[in-house]
C-alpha cells in the first residue's frame, strides 16, 4: 500500500498584467481532503466568479465544464490518483493564476491475515504477532478460568504473553481502515518428555528373540535409524512403523531425529540377541514383528514364566490370561517382557487400529470466496470476515456494526444474530453458541488403576478426536475419528499408559473449539519392597532397627504395637523381662492403589536374653539356635545395668567367680549347675533371681578359702550379696565339703527363697544365710545345715519372715535355727528340727539378743531342741 501523501502548490505562470488582480485572492479547495480512503470518492471544486477551472486526472484533461472527479477502486486493489486544478481568468489571453495538485489513494485491498507463533514460557506461551505488509495489529485475549478480558493494538513484531488456558486472536487494520481476516494461535504440543522421540524397543539387555524396532515420537518429528554403525542422518532409514531388526549377536542401534523446529536429536541402544525358542503365546509365531491383538484378545502367559510390560525385569507370575481391549480409533503398542529365569524374550503386542482418513469423505464448502467467512477462535471470539459492512446483535441485545471478533464467555447458551445489507438481501443470520461442554469421566488427580470411560453428555456438538500417549496427538480435523457415545480406555494387567485426548467440537458446519483430557491408567504392580531386615535374623537380644525401602508409598504393619520410629527407620524395642514375638509386614502402594506383594518377617526380640545348653555345639552366640555351652561364657557378655535373662538347660559348670553388676535372672529347664570350689557369685548393687535350677558346689580337697580371720567372715560364700536383691525360686541348692562358710552372705540386701530346698554342709561351722542390715524372706522352703556347729540363719540388724517352711540342723556339738542380733522375726507355720550326736544337748532353736524380738509367731513346731528360745548377749 502506498503511503498517503498530498502536495499542493500554486504556480504563477506569468506576471499579473492587470492591476485589478491581487495575490491574496481566495482559491477553490477540494471537497474531500487528499489522503487514503477505502471507498470511492467524488471530489468537487468551486471557483470564484471571473475565474475559469480546468481539471486534469493523472495528466489527462477532463471536460471543460467539469468541476468534480470520481475516484474509484475495485475490491482487492489499491489505486493512487493525481488531480491538477488550473485556475485562469475568464478573459482570454491572460496568464494562469494558479495550479494546484492533489493526491488521493483508494485502497480497497485488505491486510493479510496475521501470523501468530507461540513458544513455551513459564505457565503459558509467548506469542509473537507478525504481518506481511503495513498496518497495525489488534488483539483480544480471554482467560476463561479467571474471567480476564484484554484488548490492545500493537505494531507487527510485538509479542503477547498468553497464560495457560487463555485464548488469543488478532487481526490487522491498515491506514485506510481496511480490516483483515482474523487469526488465533495454535499452541504447539509441549514436549514434557525432553526428547521428541522415545525408543520403546529394543532396550539394552540380552534377548532370546529377534527384536522389533518400535518408536514413539511427537507430531512432525522424523526419525532415522541404522544398524551398521553408519550415521543415520546420512544413510539411515526413515522410521514409519514397527520393523523387525534382522540382526543377531551384539548390535548397536543408532537413531537420529529432526523435530518440527528443525532441531536434531540422537540416541544409541546397545543390545544382544542369542536365539532361544519362544514360549507358546497364543497366536504369536517366532519372527513375527508384532503380535496383533485386534479389538479384544486374551493372551495366555504360560505357567513358570514371569512377565512385565515395558520393564526389562519381569516380576509378575505367569499362569494367567492377559486381556487386551482396544480404544476405538487408536493403535496402541505394548512391549511384553517374558523370562523363564534363564532366557528373556521381548515381544511387541499391538491393540486396536489407527483411524484412516479414507474411511470418511470430508465435505468442503462450495461457497464463493466473496461470501462472508465465519470462524470461532477458541470458543470465545466469533469472527465474521466480509468485504461489506456487517451488523450484529448478541443475545437479542442492541445492534452494532462489526469492527472485530465478537466476545462471548460461553458460560451459558447464547446466540449471535448478524446481517449484511450486501448479502442475501440483508436477511438476518443466526449463529448458535451453546455453553462450553465438559468432558466427564476424567479420573480424579488424573490417574486411576481402573478403566476410564470418557463422554461429553448433553452436548449438541459433533466431535472428532485424536488420541496420543507419551506425546500429545495432532489437533483433530474433520477427517479424524468421530466420537459416538464415548470412549472406553483400558490397559492390560501389569501395564501403565498415559492417554492424551483432543476433541474438536463443530456445530452447523462451524468449528467452535477444542476440548481435551489427559490421564494415566496404571495397572503396574509396584515392585516388592525390601523390609530392610536380614532374612536370617529371627531372634535378637537387643532392639532391632530396620529401614524398609521400595517404590511409591511403603506401608509397614508391626504387631504387637511395641516399637518406635526414628525418621524412616523402625525400632523393635522389645519389653524388659520377657520376649516379644514380632510380625512385620511391608508392602508398597502407588498413588492409584496398586499394591505390591506383602513381605513378612517374624522376629523375636528377647531383650538381654542368653541361652545356655551344656550339650550345644561350640562356638555359640547365646541365641536359641546357637546357645552357649558354658554358663561362664554367657555371664561374660552381661554388661550394663539392664535386666539380663539367662535360660539354662542341661548340666553345665561354672569354673570362675563372677561379679554381677547387672540385674540378672537365671531360669532353668532341667538345668543343673556345678559350681567349682573357686567359683561363685558376687552380686553388687543389682538384682539376681534363680529359678528352677539345681545348684551344686562340692569340695574334695583342702578348703583354700579359709584363713586366720574369723571363720564366717573369712570364708567365701556361694552367693555374696552387697546392696543387692536376691531371689531363689523353686531351686535346689547344695554345698558340701568346706571347713566353714556361709552359703549366702548378705549385706544391705533383700533375700528371698520360695519353694526351695537348701542344703549346706561343712566340717566345722556352716550358716545357710548370714545377713547384716538386710531383709530375708523364706516361704514354702526346706533349709538343712550340717556341721560340727551350725546356724541355719544368722542375722544382724536385719529382719526375717519365715512362712510354711522347715529348718533342720544336724550338728556334732551345737546348733541353732536362728541367731539374731538387733533383729526381728515373723514366724508362721514353721518346723524346727535338730538331729545329730551330742553328749549334752543344751541347744535352743532361736537365739535372740536383748535388742531382737519376735514380731509374731504362729504354728511353730520344735523338734529335738532343748528349748525353743534363748535370750542372751553377744
Amino acid at each position: 500500500m502506498k503511503p498517503a501523501r498530498w502536495c499542493g502548490y500554486l504556480i504563477n505562470a506569468a506576471l499579473l498584467a492587470l492591476s485589478c488582480f491581487a495575490l491574496d485572492r481566495p482559491l477553490s479547495a477540494p471537497s474531500i481532503n487528499p489522503g487514503v480512503y477505502n471507498t470511492p470518492c467524488l471530489v468537487s471544486f468551486t471557483r470564484e466568479p471571473g475565474i475559469r477551472l480546468s481539471l486534469f486526472l493523472d495528466g489527462t484533461p477532463l471536460s471543460p465544464d467539469s468541476t468534480s472527479v470520481y475516484l474509484e477502486g475495485t475490491e482487492g486493489e489499491e489505486i493512487t490518483y493525481t488531480v491538477q486544478a488550473v485556475f485562469t481568468p475568464i478573459e482570454p489571453g491572460l496568464p494562469v493564476l494558479s495550479v494546484s495538485e492533489y493526491v488521493w489513494t483508494i485502497d480497497r485491498k485488505k491486510p493479510a491475515r496475521p501470523v501468530l507463533k507461540a513458544v513455551p514460557a513459564e505457565e503459558g506461551w509467548q506469542v509473537s504477532l507478525s504481518l506481511s505488509g503495513e498496518g497495525m495489529l489488534s488483539w483480544c485475549l480471554y482467560h476463561r478460568f479467571t474471567g480476564t478480558l484484554a484488548r490492545d493494538t500493537v505494531l507487527p513484531g510485538s509479542s503477547v504473553y498468553v497464560p495457560n488456558g487463555a485464548v488469543l486472536c488478532a487481526f490487522a487494520i491498515d491506514s485506510a481502515g481496511n480490516r483483515g481476516p482474523s487469526a488465533s494461535y495454535a499452541a504447539p504440543v509441549r514436549n514434557e518428555a525432553g526428547s521428541p522421540f522415545r525408543v520403546l524397543n529394543p532396550v539394552p539387555g540380552m534377548w532370546a528373540n529377534t527384536q522389533t524396532l518400535l518408536i514413539e515420537s511427537m507430531p512432525g518429528t522424523v526419525v532415522l535409524w541404522s544398524l551398521d554403525g553408519s550415521d543415520p542422518l546420512l544413510s539411515g532409514q526413515v522410521y514409519e512403523g514397527p520393523v523387525l531388526l534382522d540382526s543377531g549377536g551384539v548390535t548397536t542401534l543408532r537413531l537420529c531425529a529432526r523435530d518440527a523446529s528443525g532441531t536434531l536429536w540422537s540416541e544409541q541402544v546397545l543390545y544382544s540377541v542369542v536365539e532361544s525358542p519362544v514360549p507358546s503365546l497364543g497366536a504369536y509365531t517366532a519372527g513375527q514383528p508384532v503380535l496383533e491383538t485386534g479389538d479384544f484378545y486374551e493372551l495366555p502367559i504360560p505357567e513358570g514364566l514371569r512377565y512385565s510390560f515395558g520393564d526389562t525385569l519381569p516380576v509378575l507370575p505367569g499362569g494367567k490370561n492377559i486381556l487386551f481391549s482396544a480404544v476405538r480409533g487408536m493403535l496402541r503398542y505394548f512391549p511384553l517382557t517374558l523370562s523363564d529365569g534363564i532366557d528373556s524374550w521381548r515381544i511387541i503386542c499391538s491393540s486396536g487400529r489407527s483411524h484412516s482418513t479414507s474411511e470418511k469423505t470430508v465435505s468442503r464448502s462450495s461457497s464463493s470466496t466473496d461470501d462472508p467467512s465465519i470462524s470461532i477462535h477458541g470458543w470465545h471470539f466469533i469472527a465474521i470476515d466480509y468485504r461489506f459492512p456487517v451488523f450484529y446483535s448478541l443475545d437479542d441485545g442492541s445492534w452494532n456494526e462489526y469492527t472485530g471478533p465478537v466476545f462471548s464467555d460461553r458460560n451459558r447458551n447464547s446466540v449471535l444474530d448478524w446481517y449484511s445489507p450486501a448479502w442475501k438481501s440483508g436477511e438476518v443470520q443466526r449463529i448458535n453458541l451453546p455453553a462450553i461442554p465438559a468432558v466427564t469421566g476424567i479420573p480424579e488427580k488424573g490417574m486411576t488403576s481402573g478403566p476410564v470411560f470418557l463422554s461429553i453428555p448433553d452436548s449438541p456438538f459433533a466431535y472428532t478426536y485424536t488420541v496420543g500417549t507419551l506425546y500429545a496427538p495432532e489437533s483433530p480435523s474433520a477427517a479424524s475419528a468421530e466420537l459416538a457415545s464415548g470412549l472406553l480406555f483400558e490397559v492390560p494387567s501389569g501395564s501403565a499408559s498415559r492417554f492424551q485426548v483432543r476433541y474438536l467440537a463443530a456445530l452447523d458446519g462451524i468449528v467452535h473449539g477444542e476440548l481435551s483430557a489427559d490421564f494415566l491408567i496404571d495397572r503396574k504392580t509396584p515392585r516388592i519392597p525390601s523390609p530392610g531386615i536380614d532374612p536370617q535374623l529371627v531372634w535378637s537380644r537387643s532392639p532391632v532397627r530396620f529401614s524398609p525401602s521400595g517404590e511409591d508409598t511403603l506401608y509397614v504393619e508391626i504387631t504387637p504395637d511395641l516399637y518406635a520410629r526414628d525418621g524412616a527407620s523402625y525400632i523393635l524395642s522389645g519389653a524388659p523381662g520377657k520376649k516379644i514375638d514380632y510380625r512385620i509386614s511391608v508392602y508398597a502402594c502407588d498413588e492409584v492403589g496398586n499394591r505390591s506383594e506383602t513381605v513378612t518377617r517374624s522376629i523375636t526380640v528377647d531383650l538381654n536374653a542368653i541361652y545356655v545348653n551344656a550339650s550345644a555345639a561350640v562356638p555359640g552366640d547365646g541365641s536359641p539356635s546357637r546357645p552357649f555351652a558354658s554358663l561362664d561364657d554367657a555371664l561374660d557378655i552381661v554388661r550394663g545395668r539392664s535386666l539380663w535373662r539367662l535360660y539354662l538347660q542341661g548340666r553345665s559348670e561354672i569354673k570362675k567367680q563372677h561379679t554381677i553388676l547387672s540385674d540378672l535372672e537365671l531360669s532353668g529347664s532341667d538345668a543343673e549347675l556345678d559350681i567349682a570350689p573357686e567359683a561363685g557369685f558376687v552380686v553388687s548393687g543389682s538384682t539376681m533371681t534363680i529359678r528352677s535350677c539345681t545348684v551344686r558346689q562340692s569340695f574334695s580337697g583342702p578348703d583354700t578359702s579359709r584363713n586366720q580371720l574369723p571363720v564366717v567372715a573369712a570364708a567365701r560364700p556361694l552367693f555374696d550379696l552387697q546392696n543387692a536383691v536376691f531371689s531363689a525360686i523353686d531351686c535346689n541348692v547344695s554345698s558340701a565339703g568346706r571347713q566353714s562358710y556361709s552359703l549366702v552372705r548378705a549385706s544391705g540386701s533383700a533375700v528371698s527363697f520360695s519353694g526351695c530346698f537348701i542344703s549346706a554342709q561343712a566340717v566345722e561351722y556352716v550358716a545357710a544365710v548370714d545377713a547384716k542390715r538386710s531383709q530375708v524372706s523364706i516361704i514354702n522352703s526346706d533349709f538343712s545345715c550340717s556341721a560340727h556347729d551350725a546356724s541355719v540363719l544368722s542375722l544382724f540388724s536385719s529382719s526375717i519372715v519365715m512362712n510354711n517352711s522347715r529348718f533342720s540342723v544336724s550338728v556334732g556339738l551345737s546348733g541353732r535355727i536362728l541367731e539374731a542380733w538387733e533383729s526381728s522375726a515373723i514366724l508362721d507355720t514353721i518346723v524346727f528340727d535338730r538331729s545329730g550326736v551330742s553328749v549334752d544337748n543344751r541347744d535352743s532353736a532361736l537365739f535372740l539378743d536383748a535388742k531382737s524380738f519376735i514380731v509374731s509367731e504362729k504354728s511353730v513346731v520344735n523338734n529335738g531342741f532343748w528349748k525353743r528360745e534363748t535370750r542372751g548377749s553377744r
